[in-house]
């Protein structure tokens, strides 16, 4: 050990645990502003594609509860979870209490039915919605 022997203050309140009074991560309510923070990062539309169900922009000031949002997702960002998850399975094959490939097993099936979910849910358009004449009465 090198240095000078730590005093009974430096043990109970070590500097490296002294919080900034500026730091992005003070909190006035404690868990109230963290949980508060996270549902927004969860919850968020534009960071990651999710769209919620909420009817408003803001529903804590109608008096209704965060808790009770369900997100929407559309069958291909649901078999786009899927591929992310199998490959979590693919990756983490040796962790304990937990059988990789019967998860994997239940996701591909997950996978197939979103994908049948999505392709019934196509509509079959013709290629005059595609293409739009316009035709104008230039010629004499």
């Amino acid at each position: 050990i090198h240095g000078t022997r730590p005093t009974l203050e430096d043990l109970l309140n070590p500097s490296a645990e002294q919080e900034v009074s500026n730091s992005s991560f003070c909190y006035l309510h404690a868990d109230v502003d963290i949980i508060k923070e996270v549902k927004q990062m969860f919850y968020g539309t534009a960071e990651n594609g999710f769209e919620t169900d909420n009817g408003s922009e803001n529903t804590e000031d109608k008096g209704g509860d965060k808790d009770n949002m369900d997100l929407i997702l559309t069958p291909r960002q649901g078999m786009d979870l899927c591929q992310q998850l199998e490959g979590l399975c693919l990756q983490y094959t040796d962790v304990d209490g937990l059988d990789a490939s019967s998860l994997q097993c239940h996701l591909q099936k997950l996978c197939a039915h979103l994908r049948k979910d999505d392709l019934d849910s196509q509509i079959q358009t013709t290629l005059n919605h595609f293409f739009c004449l316009h035709t104008t009465n230039s010629y004499p």
